[in-house]
C-alpha cells in the first residue's frame, strides 16, 4: 500500500478551519484599524480567507500567517479602493450624459467590470509600454511621432505596442 504525502480533502478542510480559528480575530483587529464599515471589514475578511481556501497547497507555503494575511488584506483593500474610484468616476461621467445614452443596471455592471479589468491590465505594464499604448490608441498619436517623442525607432514603438497588447490580453484572461 502506498502512502500519500498529500493531505486528503477532509484533512485540508480541518487544517483550514484551524488556520481560520487561529487567525480570524487578529485579522479582524488588523482590518478594523483601517476600515470603519463593518460590512467592508467582513468582505475583506471573507475575501482574504477565501483566497487561501481556494488556492491549492497555499496553507503549506504560509510560514508566517499574520504578515501573509496582512499583505493579502491590504491588497484586497487597495483593489476595492481602485474599483470604487473607477465606479465613482464612471457614474459621475454617466450622470453628465443625456438620458437617452444611459445604461441599464446590467450594462453598468458589465461596463464597470470591463473598466476594472482594463485598469488592472494597464497597471501591470511597464511605464513606457503603458504610455505608448495610451498615446497611440487613445490619443491617436502616430507611431512615428511616438518614436520621436521617446527618441527611439519606430520598430521599438511597434514592439512596445505588441508587448503591451499581449500583456494586457494575458492579464485580462487571467482576471476573467
Amino acid at each position: 500500500m502506498l502512502l500519500s504525502s498529500t493531505p486528503s480533502p477532509n484533512e485540508n478542510h480541518l487544517r483550514f478551519n484551524q488556520f481560520y480559528v487561529e487567525n480570524y480575530q487578529w485579522l479582524y483587529g488588523f482590518i478594523c484599524k483601517t476600515v470603519s464599515s463593518r460590512n467592508n471589514i467582513e468582505d475583506i475578511l471573507q475575501d482574504t480567507f477565501l483566497k487561501i481556501f481556494v488556492t491549492p497547497n497555499l496553507l503549506d507555503q504560509i510560514k508566517q500567517p499574520r504578515p501573509y494575511l496582512a499583505t493579502t488584506a491590504r491588497h484586497i483593500m487597495i483593489n476595492q479602493a481602485k474599483r470604487k474610484k473607477i465606479e465613482e468616476s464612471y457614474l459621475k461621467n454617466l450622470a453628465e450624459q443625456p438620458e437617452h445614452l444611459q445604461h441599464s443596471p446590467e450594462q453598468l455592471f458589465i461596463i464597470l467590470e470591463t473598466l476594472t479589468l482594463v485598469v488592472n491590465a494597464l497597471e501591470g505594464l511597464a511605464e513606457r509600454q503603458r504610455l505608448v499604448l495610451i498615446m497611440h490608441y487613445i490619443e491617436g498619436i502616430s507611431q512615428v511621432d511616438l518614436a520621436e517623442h521617446f527618441n527611439v525607432s519606430r520598430k521599438t514603438i511597434q514592439n512596445e505596442l505588441i508587448k503591451a497588447i499581449v500583456s494586457c490580453h494575458r492579464s485580462i484572461q487571467k482576471q476573467s
